[in-house]
């Protein structure tokens, strides 16, 4: 919606949204208790927690907020070097004013016949439906988001999206 090339009736409507549903500013978030799963990962027992968190343009959600914004690709640990991984965001937390997110991973299929393997500009690959355990994925170390489709009961279909 915030595109330049967007029709000018969606830049229109994306700035009535944003004067009904306007994106808060987290420097002033309440500190709140964290749940066992997240305390588990970070060591902390309470922080901050948000639905949303923006960077530039790009928003970012939790998953109970907005299941699309929160399918991301990142490196993990932040490692460029590594191949990219995809999961969905479940908490947007900061501490200490570092925003950072706790992010389950979607597993490699493990799987004899790709679909995808032999069109070659078409990056889409398969994943696991189940997804792994929590883990801290830092701003830095966030790609973007991809696109997600169920293709059986135990795989998914993974498409990278790229930003302009």
């Amino acid at each position: 919606m915030s595109r330049e090339d967007s029709p000018e009736t969606i830049r229109e409507s994306k700035k009535l949204l944003d004067k009904d549903f306007p994106m808060k500013d987290y420097k002033f978030s309440k500190i709140v208790a964290f749940p066992p799963d997240l305390v588990s990962l970070v060591k902390y027992s309470e922080g901050s927690l948000h639905a949303y968190h923006r960077v530039e343009k790009v928003v970012y959600a939790r998953s109970s907020t907005h299941i699309g914004d929160s399918l991301i690709s990142y490196y993990p640990r932040g490692q460029a070097a590594s191949l990219p991984m995809y999961g969905s965001i479940q908490y947007i937390y900061s501490i200490e004013g570092e925003v950072r997110f706790a992010v389950r991973r979607h597993k490699p299929a493990s799987v004899s016949f790709d679909p995808f393997a032999r069109f070659p500009y078409f990056p889409a690959k398969l994943y696991q439906s189940r997804m792994d355990e929590l883990e801290i994925v830092g701003i830095d170390g966030v790609i973007g988001h991809f696109a997600r489709w169920q293709f059986t009961d135990d795989l998914v279909v993974v498409l990278p999206l790229l930003r302009d």
